[in-house]
């Protein structure tokens, strides 16, 4: 099947679960840890299915049950992607500096400390004398960072290349290549517009729910409301996104009340 077909992994990202909860004036806060291997599976396999058109295999999907939660729109997330090569001339973003900026206010990927090292959807740019800029990132599907070399005032593709391991020689080797497309380094993205419309949405939810709380008498769930989506509000003004973006994804997709949420099958 491997030969014809493209087989992928979709579970939960989950290493550790505890969801919040009120009970009897006691409080458990909300505990959870992603496992970034299970998270890479689930990247893989959206990669898999937003690149069926441009390969020769079939993606086969096994999923959990997690294929029916919640993700972000199929459309957001493509059109978010970062597309770069030495034949791709009509889709130009301007010099460098705008490629890293679309990088880091589109796809999401998190600028890395200046002498760290790069992890998981992350990044870090460093200059190569006074006209070329390298990007080393590593998006969440993969096994590599791969250093992406640009012309600084025209942003075009010069050079790109990973290190890989080669199982038959069992030596690492460097591999280069003259395109690559870089997709988001979460499943939730978002248009400005759009978040700053669904911000509104949420707010006016939560004036309302946590009015409702208060008139329960259910005081310490009401602040406790408050204090979270206080908090996601403020992430998403300053990102565009924030942990546990799927609880909002229907203010963030503009969906009415009722409307299904999309998730992995909203990919094929």
């Amino acid at each position: 099947l491997r030969t014809s077909h493209l087989v992928e992994l979709f579970v939960s990202h989950f290493s550790v679960y505890i969801p919040e909860s009120c009970s009897g004036g006691r409080y458990v806060e909300k505990r959870s840890a992603v496992d970034p291997d299970l998270d890479a599976l689930r990247h893989r396999a959206t990669r898999a299915l937003v690149e069926a058109k441009s390969t020769n295999r079939t993606p086969v999907i096994v999923a959990s049950v997690s294929c029916l939660y919640g993700l972000g729109l199929p459309s957001d997330f493509v059109d978010a992607a970062l597309f770069l090569g030495k034949d791709v001339e009509d889709l130009q973003y301007g010099n460098a500096e705008k490629i890293i900026d679309k990088l880091e206010t589109e796809c999401l990927y998190e600028r890395a400390p200046a002498f760290g090292i790069v992890e998981r959807g992350q990044f870090r740019t460093r200059n190569k004398g006074t006209e070329q800029v390298e990007i080393r990132v590593w998006p969440p599907y993969s096994n590599e960072h791969v250093d992406i070399t640009l012309d600084k005032d025209t942003g075009s593709f010069l050079e790109g290349k990973r290190v890989i391991f080669n199982e038959n020689e069992q030596q690492h080797e460097t591999e280069y290549f003259n395109a690559i497309t870089i997709w988001p380094r979460v499943h939730y993205v978002t248009p400005k517009e759009r978040v700053t419309m669904a911000i509104k949405s949420i707010n006016e939810e939560l004036v309302c729910r946590e009015h409702e709380l208060r008139e329960e008498d259910a005081v310490l769930e009401a602040d406790r409301l408050r204090q979270r989506v206080s908090a996601d509000l403020e992430m998403l003004k300053d990102i565009g996104w924030c942990p546990g973006a799927e609880h909002y994804s229907r203010h963030l997709r503009g969906a009415k009340p009722g409307e299904p949420p999309v998730t992995l099958l909203d990919y094929f």
